[in-house]
């Protein structure tokens, strides 16, 4: 099963990026060094180990590819910076507990094809219920689903009965 958190937000440099390094080089980069690029960013401390990282493989590097590299360290710091924030916070939370049950609870049964639960922008720390539902009794099914599933925050139903 692949991590839900891991396509939703980048905390290291991609490898293909680091292959595209490694071949752009205009000499052999040390090992040691690629080894630094594939650290993974989980702080402000090892935000900056990384930007290290990039500034001592820049020389090796053509201007575009260094482009690259800064756009990468720019995505990595702006999720990690979300996963700070009540947002981030709540979204990894939320993923965690779906990912497990979701697919085959609520993906794979037609009754609930317009239905999605997930966070909500403006109510962090809420599980939010959206989308139609065909009757009353599905609406039931869902909440009973979800209640099963023991939500990590209060549920709030936004679900409309299809007209």
């Amino acid at each position: 099963m692949t991590d839900w958190a891991s396509f939703l937000t980048q905390t290291q440099i991609a490898e293909h990026v680091l292959d595209e390094v490694r071949d752009d080089a205009k000499t052999p980069i040390p090992d040691n060094l690629i080894a630094a690029l594939r650290i993974q960013v989980s702080d402000a401390k090892t935000l900056k180990q990384l930007r290290a990282a990039v500034k001592e493989v820049k020389p090796f590097l053509s201007s575009e590819m260094r482009r690259v590299l800064q756009d990468e360290l720019r995505d990595i710091a702006d999720d990690v910076a979300y996963l700070k924030t009540d947002r981030g916070k709540t979204q990894l939370v939320l993923n965690r507990w779906l990912q497990p049950w979701y697919k085959e609870a609520i993906r794979s049964n037609p009754l609930f094809d317009d239905v999605l639960i997930g966070g909500h922008a403006e109510k962090p720390f809420t599980v939010f219920l959206t989308g139609e539902v065909e009757s009353k009794e599905v609406e039931d099914q869902l909440l009973e689903l979800v209640t099963k599933a023991k939500p990590p925050f209060p549920v709030e139903n936004g679900l409309t009965l299809k007209t």
